[in-house]
């Protein structure tokens, strides 16, 4: 990893281990209450980083600064695309840089009608992050919803993502600490959980950070489980307190 790849991580993952909070959401998913107002209570909370499209860091930029580093998404597709693994590319790595970004991510489906055109935008993007030195983390899932928490499903599209570069892996998790080990044990990078099979409550959020954890994840990148809850900055104090034990 060269050095400002090696710089600009250092940011948003700690000792190997991060927690993001991802506020990117509304595109793809609808507008969201929470998420309406000033960047403000986002870039101030207990987590480590956040993933954001380019134009809220424009919007926003006074909030931004001096607040926690932020990735910026390069995919996305809105709420009303007929196939939600369909995603265009947004926003680029020379963005990222001028806009004072620490990382950038990704989607990639594997299994999707738009597998070809979703590796090749890994690919390209991968070779341009080692060009700038920018963080490279890839959102990698199966694009079969049925089989979302499948863990050999969900080890071989992390694989694939580190195999075209990625530097860090969002995936989500499989339900239990035995079956996630077979997903960290296939990536050689550092693995995120997103979303799981346990309930959207704080004790299923926790759950699944923990088992996640034992079976060798390197944290979270969590959107409404967090910032969904009524008090966002308890529920997030305690997920980075299991991340980052003093």
């Amino acid at each position: 990893m060269n050095t400002g790849k090696r710089l600009r991580m250092s940011a948003w993952m700690k000792e190997g281990r991060s927690f993001i909070l991802a506020v990117d959401q509304m595109i793809p998913r609808g507008l969201s209450a929470p998420l309406m107002g000033k960047m403000t209570p986002w870039t101030k909370g207990p987590w480590d980083g956040l993933v954001v499209h380019p134009g809220i860091v424009k919007a926003f930029e006074e909030d931004f600064c001096g607040g926690v580093p932020f990735l910026l998404k390069l995919t996305s597709n809105s709420r009303s695309c007929r196939d939600t693994t369909r995603r265009g590319m947004i926003a680029s790595v020379e963005q990222s840089v001028y806009l004072g970004a620490s990382g950038v991510a990704l989607n990639l489906f594997i299994g999707s009608q738009y597998e070809v055109e979703h590796l090749r935008q890994l690919a390209e993007t991968a070779e341009c992050c080692d060009r700038w030195g920018m963080p490279l983390m890839v959102f990698a899932n199966p694009a079969d919803s049925a089989r979302q928490f499948d863990a050999e499903e969900v080890a071989y599209a992390c694989r694939i993502a580190a195999e075209l570069g990625a530097d860090v892996v969002k995936t989500d998790y499989t339900g239990d600490a035995e079956s996630f080990c077979r997903v960290t044990q296939a990536c050689p990078v550092p693995v995120l959980v997103e979303e799981s099979p346990l309930p959207e409550t704080e004790a299923g959020t926790l759950a699944t950070l923990r088992g996640a954890l034992e079976a060798g994840a390197a944290g979270a990148l969590l959107g409404q489980r967090v910032w969904g809850q009524k008090d966002s900055n308890a529920i997030g104090g305690e997920i980075s307190r299991i991340i980052h034990p003093r």
